[in-house]
């Protein structure tokens, strides 16, 4: 009854059991019936069960039926497993079928495998096919996989292609995937190219990277526009943005500029970013200015970062001026809202509202 077996068989692949229907299929295939197998492996497709049809397609291309296989494995990709389609293209190419081999490449990427397609972008690079290697790279991106774009930005650049690689991030960028442009950006920089390496910045920033303004601050300041450099960082603390102040802060203190580095950590605080002010506070301690390392701390503390104070006042209690860890103790405790271990454990009982040590429960 093979009519009556087969509609059970594909009942039980519907609920989760395919173990019957790869048996009828392979049965009906060892038979010679390769027609009534590739029928049952499509059916099963629409029972959310590709397997078998992957599997013929594989047995078809080591058969050297190409055709039939790209078939079976078009058909296994749509059914949501690409795998095969990546296998079957490998094959082509191996074959020197280059053309075929890109289009099952291509069809692997739109399921969800763009693996082969980016082996594709390499080979064809190294053949001098530029042109191809770069429209393969483009709808790699535009599948979502960076690595071939990547890989031909790098290469352009290397020739000395600036041009040429800038539009390829841009391209990635546009589409939703800016880590390429921002690599290329980096590079640039290291270069001393700093001024392609704003103009991407800039790119960056209009796309929405909040580091990116950063970038273009410091680029700025190395320039030594520092009316521009600042004016970026107070522009953008406004609409909450504090990482241009943050990086302007750390260029000024490695500078030596100490005053313009604190003003440029509170103005960073002041949008959000306390971190800046800490980061000082600690410098300051480094190098035996205790009480502006106090100072810079207390600041940290009333913007929310308490750490570096309760840091200063445990290293004073360390040194045994236990009077000053007794003080920053409390004003850590003061500026902070979460009860911190340190605090629990110099006071188990916590603080009375008098600001004395409160005496243990019965």
């Amino acid at each position: 009854e093979y009519e009556r077996a087969e509609e059970l068989a594909l009942l039980t692949a519907a609920a989760g059991d395919s173990s019957i229907l790869w048996v009828l299929m392979y049965t009906r295939e060892d038979a010679g019936l390769r027609q009534q197998a590739e029928e049952l492996a499509r059916k099963a497709v629409s029972c959310g069960c590709n397997g078998p049809v992957a599997d013929l397609a594989r047995k078809r291309e080591r058969a050297g039926e190409y055709e039939r296989a790209e078939e079976l494995a078009l058909l296994a990709a749509d059914a949501g497993n690409p795998s095969i389609l990546v296998s079957v293209a490998r094959r082509r190419e191996e074959a020197s079928d280059h053309r075929l081999a890109e289009d099952l490449a291509r069809r692997a990427a739109d399921a969800g495998n763009s693996s082969v397609l980016v082996e594709l972008v390499q080979a064809r690079e190294l053949a001098g096919e530029y042109e191809h290697a770069e429209d393969l790279a483009r709808h790699a991106a535009d599948a979502g996989n960076l690595l071939a774009v990547n890989y031909l930005v790098q290469v352009r650049e290397r020739a000395g292609e600036y041009e040429r690689a800038e539009e390829l991030a841009r391209h990635a960028a546009h589409g939703g995937n800016p880590g390429v442009l921002a690599a290329f950006a980096d590079r640039r920089e290291v270069a001393g190219d700093h001024q392609r390496a704003e103009k991407v910045f800039r790119t960056l920033a209009d796309l929405g990277s909040s580091q990116a303004l950063a970038d273009v601050a410091r680029l700025l300041e190395v320039a030594g526009d520092h009316d521009a450099a600042e004016a970026l960082a107070r522009q953008s603390a406004a609409v909450a943005n504090y990482r241009p102040a943050v990086e302007l802060a750390r260029i000024q203190e490695a500078a030596g500029d100490h005053e313009r580095a604190e003003a440029l950590a509170r103005l960073a605080a002041d949008a959000g970013g306390s971190g800046a002010l800490a980061e000082l506070a600690r410098r300051r301690e480094q190098a035996g200015n205790h009480e502006r390392a106090e100072g810079l701390a207390r600041q940290a503390a009333d913007a929310g970062d308490g750490d570096v104070l309760v840091e200063l006042a445990q290293k004073r209690e360390a040194s045994g001026d236990e009077d000053r860890a007794e003080v920053l103790f409390r004003q850590a405790a003061d500026a902070s809202e979460v009860r911190r271990a340190a605090f629990i454990q110099r006071w188990p009982d916590g603080l009375d509202p008098d600001g004395t040590p409160a005496s243990p429960w019965s």
